[in-house]
């Protein structure tokens, strides 16, 4: 086994992360297959599936390094996925808001002076 530096990590596996990442990011089609697929690697160890390259390169560097170099990774796509359900619960509220509002107009009495 080849001792790697702290910093360095084959290219194999930062190709599989970013394109992991970029498909995240892009296409909400395809989260839950990523997800899936860092879940599987990252936590319960289970390559199979993967190219043998990059299984040979996950083997090949200590787990801890690769979850060290995963993490910024796993992070933008926790990050993309809080800001997409922001969106849509701030868009939500709007829509909630602007009901109540629409009720509250309809039952205030007229101002009589």
């Amino acid at each position: 086994m080849v001792n790697y530096e702290m910093d360095y990590i084959p290219l194999n596996i930062q190709n599989f992360l970013l394109s992991n990442t970029c498909s995240f990011i892009q296409s909400k089609k395809t989260r839950d297959n990523v997800c899936l697929t860092f879940e599987r690697v990252l936590v319960q160890n289970i390559l199979y599936g993967l190219s043998p390259t990059v299984i040979e390169s996950i083997q090949s560097i200590p787990r801890w390094h690769l979850v060290r170099f995963a993490l910024p990774h796993v992070l933008h796509c926790a990050a993309t996925m809080v800001r997409q359900r922001l969106k849509s619960s701030s868009s939500e509220d709007m829509k909630k808001r602007r009901k109540l509002q629409a009720v509250d107009e309809n039952q205030r009495p007229p101002i009589k002076f």
